[in-house]
């Protein structure tokens, strides 16, 4: 990645909801990959269209008529011509082993419990498990190499075979990287991370809380690192940050996913 992009692409990250940086990056790209600055503005140009669409829809129909049509005719355009772009392009979107998809009422995927959704060109929100956010053991070379993940951390087995050590996935590591690490190294405008298998526990009064332990033993305990970034996190430990329902929970578990991937980023 030269100085250039890195600069573009941190302007993304640090606006993620707005879509001019996007296209800026896709006005970089037009010499270097056409296809995917092509994809960036279809997707940008379709979020526009249905904004566009929803306006009309709650507008008086009786002075909306011609532009609703309009809009609508704009937006099967840049459906049809989306999934065509994204035929194209999807395989550079997978410097991991993560499926990534899109979400335009045409794709009909069959989604992995663990995927990454693409949103106005760039991978928007993960979904995982706790293990595969955080690091978990190769896939590639696993039960060869004589050890395994559990709980976050390594647990060795007797009987390893020499050729996990030539491994071309993990270099002989034994540990694929994090998606965590991953989203910071592509720099990608993460706007939620959903941990699939984590829940809060329900402290009656006290309200929905997780808590932080170095062994997960159960589905409400965190890494350090995740745990810190939640936010009401203070340093001091006295309290412990606590929600008044599990969706809010949930959501400040986002956030702070978003939180490590952007920690990870500046380092």
């Amino acid at each position: 990645m030269t100085d250039t992009e890195r600069s573009l692409l941190t302007a993304v990250c640090a606006a993620p909801a707005d879509d001019w940086p996007r296209l800026v990056y896709a006005d970089w790209l037009e010499d270097r990959d056409p296809e995917r600055a092509a994809f960036i503005r279809v997707q940008c140009g379709r979020v526009a269209a249905e904004r566009e669409y929803d306006e009309c829809l709650m507008a008086d129909l009786s002075h909306c008529d011609s532009t609703r049509t309009a809009a609508t005719k704009r937006r099967k355009e840049l459906v049809d011509r989306e999934v065509e772009l994204w035929l194209q392009v999807r395989d550079s979107y997978t410097p991991c082993e993560m499926q990534f998809i899109i979400e335009n009422g045409r794709m009909r995927d069959r989604h992995r419990p663990s995927h990454v959704i693409v949103r106005r060109g760039f991978p928007d929100v993960i979904q995982c498990t706790l293990a595969e956010f955080v690091g978990e053991g190769c896939w590639a070379c696993h039960g060869q190499r004589g050890r395994t993940v559990q709980n976050g951390g390594y647990r060795e087995f007797s009987g390893s075979y020499p050729t996990w050590q030539d491994c071309s996935i993990c270099s002989g590591t034994g540990r694929r990287e994090r998606l965590a690490e991953v989203a910071a190294r592509e720099m990608w405008p993460v706007t939620g991370v959903r941990l699939t298998g984590v829940e809060p526990i329900n402290t009656g009064e006290f309200g929905w809380r997780f808590t932080a332990a170095n062994q997960l033993r159960g589905p409400y305990m965190l890494p350090y690192e995740i745990y810190q970034a939640l936010p009401g996190w203070r340093p001091s430990g006295q309290t412990q940050p606590t929600w008044r329902s599990r969706d809010l929970a949930l959501a400040a578990l986002s956030d702070a996913g978003v939180r490590v991937i952007g920690g990870r980023r500046t380092k």
